[in-house]
């Protein structure tokens, strides 16, 4: 907010501040620092209105996404535009908002827990954007021809269960960050490619028809992106790396929790997304038949200090035929119910998975088993699981091969310290093996073979 120059010639005098005093001292402030917002949209009463830096209405309109979208597209490269609404109020949009290579941050002022009118009663994110049109395409339009780097903060986005659309579609994101995100009501929730050195931070994603976050089989994959905390839960499938979409991307204590009725994995990752840490996560499915939590075909993946979780017999992880090097280590198992069997997968082609020092909570009544056709399969420190988690470390592999030596005449003495094994003629029809060696304080030539 920039300070109001009032321009009124009145001095003031030695016991009373006049208008010249106020002028030199606004301007001195406007002139230091930075301004903490380029843009503040507001909604007062039925209208959405924008105002500048210097609290100037530089846009008003009966629809949001027309004053939002002015402001997106005035505001300075790197700048802030910030929302406001009252409590049990929101941002009603009827059109999409286009944020393609703009380089802008988007931060919510309200306070999370006030609008629960437009979000239920899980209302994690502040400021409410709640979609009210029928048109499958992105809310928030982000896809960017080239790398650019944006940032949402204390948002909640609501859709209206459109078939088809998207909350946020993100390309070539570079440092991108999310901060207390709310997805929800969306065919899919984030659908994001080509994402590089970004942190997410408390980003929730629900009750979506499809997918929660989605990374589609594109030419640029997500590199060295990292999530902290948050959640993915009551999707389909919450979390979805198609093939080859992924590399080098971490996940530090989110939950993902199958929805309850149509479930399909609460992880999904495809051959060639590889290299994914999930340290710390929950992986949970409530309800329904024979449900799958975690379905991995990729290579390098780790899962530490997890846990899985279910009231009804499941598949906690299945590696699939593909998988290869992945490793679960010091996670735990957990149900409630007696009589639940939880059933590790390793399918007949996965190379080289390691299970190690995994345990069952001791409030677990079910059994954890094993079904393992993969090849070089390493289990260790798995036996409090029970009965098929024996150690099996995989035989070494038998190489069959040779080496050749080249038949050479007796080389000079090995210097003090140290040994010479060659290849020599013995006479005209043999060879032989020789090392010359010190023996008694001497160095002599001995025959080996």
């Amino acid at each position: 907010m920039t300070l109001k120059i009032v321009n009124n010639s009145d001095a003031g005098d030695a016991d009373h501040v006049g208008g010249n005093d106020w002028d030199q001292m606004a301007a001195l402030i406007n002139s230091t620092g930075p301004k903490l917002y380029s843009y503040v949209v507001s909604k007062e009463g039925s209208t959405y209105i924008a105002k500048d830096d210097g609290w100037n209405v530089d846009s008003s309109n009966s629809t949001a996404e027309t004053v939002i979208q002015y402001a997106i597209d005035n505001v300075t490269a790197g700048g802030t535009i910030a929302f406001k609404h009252n409590p049990n109020d929101w941002f009603v949009l009827t059109d999409g908002i286009n944020l393609v290579d703009k380089k802008v941050r988007l931060v919510g002022l309200n306070d999370q827990y006030t609008t629960t009118a437009a979000s239920g009663s899980n209302a994690w994110g502040g400021t409410v954007f709640k979609k009210n049109y029928a048109v499958a395409e992105p809310l928030f339009n982000m896809q960017n021809t080239s790398y650019n780097i944006n940032s949402l903060s204390n948002m909640r986005i609501v859709g209206n269960s459109t078939s088809g659309d998207i909350g946020v579609k993100f390309y070539f994101g570079r440092k991108n960050i999310l901060n207390n995100v709310s997805v929800t009501g969306f065919d899919v929730g984030i659908e994001a490619h080509a994402w590089v050195d970004c942190d997410i931070y408390s980003l929730r994603i629900s009750n979506c028809l499809s997918k929660g976050l989605y990374c589609p089989a594109v030419s640029a994959r997500i590199n060295t992106t990292r999530f902290f905390g948050g959640s993915m839960s009551s999707n389909p499938t919450n979390l979805y790396f198609d093939a080859s979409t992924a590399n080098d991307v971490q996940f530090f204590g989110t939950q993902f929790e199958g929805a309850n009725s149509g479930h399909v994995y609460a992880v999904q990752i495809e051959n060639g997304a590889n290299d994914v840490l999930f340290s710390g996560c929950s992986f949970e499915k409530n309800s329904e038949t024979n449900p799958v939590c975690v379905y991995d075909s990729g290579n390098n993946n780790t899962y530490f200090k997890c846990r899985f979780d279910s009231d009804v017999s499941y598949t906690p992880i299945n590696f699939r035929s593909t998988a290869k090097n992945n490793v679960v280590n010091n996670c735990f198992f957990q149900t409630n119910t007696a009589a639940t069997t939880q059933t590790v997968l390793i399918d007949s082609g996965a190379l080289d998975i390691s299970l190690t020092d995994n345990k069952k909570s001791v409030n677990t009544a079910g059994t954890v088993a094993l079904t393992d056709n993969g090849t070089r399969t390493r289990l260790s420190g798995n036996a409090q699981l029970g009965t098929g988690w024996d150690d099996k470390i995989p035989t070494p592999m038998l190489i069959n091969d040779y080496t050749q030596d080249k038949v050479v005449s007796a080389p000079s003495d090995p210097a003090s310290g140290f040994t010479r094994k060659y290849a020599k003629a013995v006479d005209a029809n043999n060879d032989g093996w020789f090392v010359k060696r010190k023996l008694a304080g001497t160095v002599v030539e001995w025959r080996v073979a």
